[in-house]
């Protein structure tokens, strides 16, 4: 094993079993630990989001997606249904950790 991964490793490790720090922006507090996390996630929803955009139809609004997915293709349909999963994962992370944030902080 190369020494620099072995360092990013030992890194990454230590990282993760650090106490717990918060970023902060009013009401949305979540554990520094998740960042990782938070960041892994738009890294997939990125994709999603580019491929939806490209191959909808140019006359269908973003916002009306939902409503008129029938005028979708199948792979447009395909990028809609991963982005949500996505986007719910995301924050359904946020959700638990706001509340890990919290009971840390009781």
């Amino acid at each position: 094993m190369d020494s620099r991964r072995l360092a990013v490793l030992i890194m990454s490790v230590m990282m993760t079993a650090n106490t717990s720090y918060a970023f902060d922006y009013g009401f949305v507090r979540a554990p520094d630990y998740m960042d990782q996390l938070f960041g892994f996630l738009l890294l997939i929803m990125i994709p999603f989001l580019i491929g939806l955009l490209l191959s909808k139809p140019k006359d269908l609004p973003f916002s009306d997606l939902y409503e008129k997915r029938h005028l979708l293709s199948p792979l447009a349909n395909a990028y809609r249904i991963g982005f949500g999963i996505v986007f719910m994962i995301f924050f359904a992370a946020l959700m638990i950790g706001m509340g890990l944030q919290r009971m840390a902080e009781a």
